[in-house]
Order: structure tokens, then C-alpha cells, then sequence
């Protein structure tokens, strides 16, 4: 049997000394890497030499993000407060953002395979937004200030906010359309995951739950835990092939699940 490859160090990222980092992701295509702190702030690489294109800064905790999967430097971003932010990166640094509030802490964001659908965790609620008609900009919002060579721009995200909680159309008209699922009273969301015409939903205390992707999002199935002792859910994470579902169950390591047999 082949020895597995250990993992190597290939470079240290400075300036999180004194942060606290929530969420980190690398961009379809391994262009970008998104880190999100509990202190607000949100900087991009470039992976290619990992030097910072972009550091956003608010108020809030960033805690959960997710890349377009077909829009290249494309991302949605939750925050403690329930903003949303929606960010277009322009080579001219002038950034496509928009944001809109939610009345809850986001908990998760996911994109689907074709970025037409949005799922949002939020509060004690569970939406999908349409992202088909969703206006990504083809000039910027907002003009990004140079920071000279190591940072090509910064923002604060703290600008006027769309509120929108229980409305089902977007007031701006950007097409932020959102259906409400029906999720089990005062539960708590660990992750989401779509595979195909599906979305994987695992609760903290509620087991996992499978909703279609079409309206009235109905519940098609769920997961079977196992019996010999209580099922809580810590975090989630879907292999890339999209057969095989992690979990981490707070009591005695990690689940796992084949997708189609569940």
C-alpha cells in the first residue's frame, strides 16, 4: 500500500496576528482565496504569488462565504449583522458590491453547480434565492482606493442596506427573489450542499434533511443516523465528486455517508 504524501508548509500568511478567522475558501479554478475574520474583515489573494488584491473591512463577523462557481472573482459573503454582500472583482479595482440585509446572522451561503440558485441560512431560517436575474454589474458601484503595491484596494462594508426579511421580492430590483423552506422550529443549520436537482440540509440537533431545488422545495428525503447514541451535527463537507458526505457528529469523531444510498 502507497504511503499518503504529507502536507507541506509552503507559506505563512501575515496578517491575522490579531484575528480570529471564521471562513476560507479558494475560488472554482484556484484563482483567488477568500479569508473572512470575526473582526470584519475580508481579504483576498491571488494565489498565483499570494499577494492580498483586495481587504474589505466592516464591523461585523464575516462568517460564511461562497465563489460563483461560473463567474470568475465572483462571491457572496454573510455576516453576523445579516448583510449579504455581493462582490463582482474588476482588474480596474473598481469592484462591483451590493448588500443586502437580512434580519438574522448568517449562519451559511452556497452556491448551486450553475450559480443560478442561493441557498441562505440565516437566523432560524432557511431561504434559496433566485440568482438568475441578479444584476452582477457591468460597471462598478463602488470605486475601490489603491493602497499602493501590496494592496491594490480596500472598502468598508458598512454602506446602505436593502432590508428585506420576509418580502419575497428584492426592492432594488436586482432580482434577489427568495423562497422560504420549511425547517424544523429553533433549529440550527451546520451546513448546505447541493447535488443536482437536491439540497443536502444537516442540522445541528435535526439529523439531515434532503429538499428538492424546485418550488414548493418539499422535503424528498433524509439521512439515516446512527442509533447507538445522540446524532449532534459540528460541520459538513461534500467530496468533490459529490458521493461521499462528511460529518462531524461532537461526540466521537466523523460520519460518513454515501449520498445515494444515505
Amino acid at each position: 500500500m502507497s504511503v499518503p504524501p504529507l502536507l507541506k508548509n509552503i507559506r505563512r500568511l501575515d496578517g491575522f496576528e490579531e484575528e480570529t478567522i471564521n471562513i476560507l475558501q479558494i475560488s472554482p479554478k484556484s484563482k483567488y482565496c477568500a479569508i473572512g475574520s470575526e473582526q470584519g474583515n475580508l481579504k483576498i489573494f491571488l494565489v498565483s504569488d499570494w499577494s492580498v488584491v483586495r481587504e474589505y473591512r466592516a464591523h461585523e463577523s464575516k462568517r460564511s462565504l461562497s465563489w460563483h462557481p461560473q463567474i470568475t472573482g465572483a462571491l457572496t459573503v454573510g455576516s453576523g449583522n445579516g448583510d449579504l454582500v455581493f462582490i463582482k472583482l474588476h482588474e480596474d479595482k473598481k469592484d462591483f458590491i451590493y448588500l443586502h440585509h437580512l434580519k438574522g446572522f448568517v449562519h451559511h451561503v452556497c452556491f448551486n453547480e450553475e450559480g443560478s440558485q442561493l441557498a441562505v441560512s440565516y437566523e432560524d431560517k432557511l431561504a434559496v434565492l433566485d440568482m438568475e436575474g441578479f444584476d452582477w454589474g457591468s460597471e462598478a458601484d463602488i470605486d475601490q482606493n489603491g493602497m499602493g503595491d501590496e494592496v491594490e484596494g480596500e472598502n468598508e462594508l458598512d454602506n446602505d442596506r436593502v432590508e428585506s426579511d420576509d418580502d419575497d421580492v428584492d426592492e432594488e430590483g436586482k432580482g434577489l427573489n427568495k423562497n422560504h423552506l420549511t425547517i424544523p422550529a429553533k433549529s440550527v443549520i451546520r451546513g448546505i450542499h447541493f447535488v443536482e436537482d437536491t439540497i443536502i440540509v444537516c442540522f445541528l440537533a435535526h439529523g439531515i434533511t434532503i429538499y428538492s431545488t424546485k418550488p414548493p422545495f418539499q422535503v424528498v428525503g433524509k439521512f439515516v443516523l446512527r442509533t447507538d447514541r445522540e446524532s449532534f451535527i459540528g460541520a459538513s463537507a461534500l467530496s468533490p465528486s459529490k458521493n461521499t458526505l462528511a460529518v462531524t457528529n461532537l461526540v466521537d469523531g466523523i460520519d460518513w455517508f454515501d449520498v445515494e444510498s444515505r
